[in-house]
């Protein structure tokens, strides 16, 4: 791993990738105007002597970079990075699955080595789900209230990346894609012009996943496979403390993350991408 990180982002970025890198004792370098929002909050306020604030980026002090922004401006950002640093990058990659190959093959040009932050795949049911291979029909469901869904939110908008399949559904789809799964049918349903929930269903071979998530409902997670429940839990990063100023609860499979370093190939992200393509081409929609 690398010793200095420079974070781009106030929001994931402070409260998921702070607490994280510094749970693994590495430098922070951020930009100064984020310290007035980490000292008015308990969480992170802790932190604020482990920080180095800057007004720019120093890229002979820092190894890496993690970016934590919108979409569109990951993509600006790396189209226009000419230092060779390792990136963190986040899902998706950029607003459509057109412009994230357009990014994959930029990166692939620069010769930058990155990753993209696909947390599915340190979660203790990835497993399960990889160790599926007889016939079976499989159910994934995954339900809670959605606090990031709200009118101007980029979130919320399909264009800028955002939308229940892009912000949500891309955890599936990555790992999926990986399982060399593919996408048969896909459908959204709108509640008032809202994405309120989108089933789709992944078969390979013999094995059929239905897959539900809701982004309007009370917190669940669980899996099924006929009748037999192998998991279940709040969220599919575990139980949800609601507490103030409770650490999120993805910190620990961040630090699994961030320790991989590039565990996906450049062939294995195409993929994904396309399957993303795949499962957006073929959606219905539904009032």
């Amino acid at each position: 791993m690398f010793k200095n990180y420079f974070i781009l982002g106030s929001g994931f970025g402070l409260y998921g990738y702070l607490p994280s890198l510094i749970k693994l004792d590495k430098k922070i370098h951020l930009f100064k105007k984020y310290e007035k929002k980490i000292l008015i909050r308990k969480d992170l306020k802790k932190y604020i002597s482990n920080i180095n604030f800057v007004e720019k980026i120093n890229f002979n002090k820092i190894d890496s970079i993690i970016f934590a922004k919108r979409p569109k401006d990951q993509f600006n950002f790396v189209s226009k990075l000419k230092k060779k640093k390792f990136l963190y990058l986040e899902k998706p990659l950029s607003e459509d699955p057109k412009k994230s190959l357009q990014l994959i093959n930029i990166i692939k040009k620069k010769k930058l080595k990155f990753n993209v932050c696909y947390l599915f795949f340190f979660v203790s049911w990835f497993k399960k789900i990889s160790a599926i291979k007889k016939r079976n029909e499989v159910s994934i469901v995954w339900n809670f209230v959605s606090k990031t869904f709200t009118q101007n939110n980029w979130k919320r908008k399909n264009l800028e990346g955002g939308g229940i399949i892009s912000f949500y559904g891309i955890h599936f789809i990555s790992i999926l894609s990986y399982l060399k799964y593919s996408c048969v049918k896909s459908s959204i349903i709108k509640s008032k012009n809202k994405e309120i929930e989108w089933n789709a269903i992944f078969k390979k071979k013999k094995i059929s996943i239905n897959l539900k998530i809701n982004i309007k409902s009370k917190e669940q997670f669980y899996i099924k496979i006929g009748k037999y429940l192998i998991y279940k839990a709040d969220s599919p990063f575990g139980k949800i403390v609601k507490k103030r100023n409770k650490e999120d609860a993805r910190i620990k499979f961040l630090i699994k993350y961030l320790t991989s370093m590039n565990f996906l190939t450049f062939t294995k992200h195409i993929k994904i991408i396309k399957l993303w393509k795949d499962v957006t081409s073929i959606t219905s929609y539904t009032n």
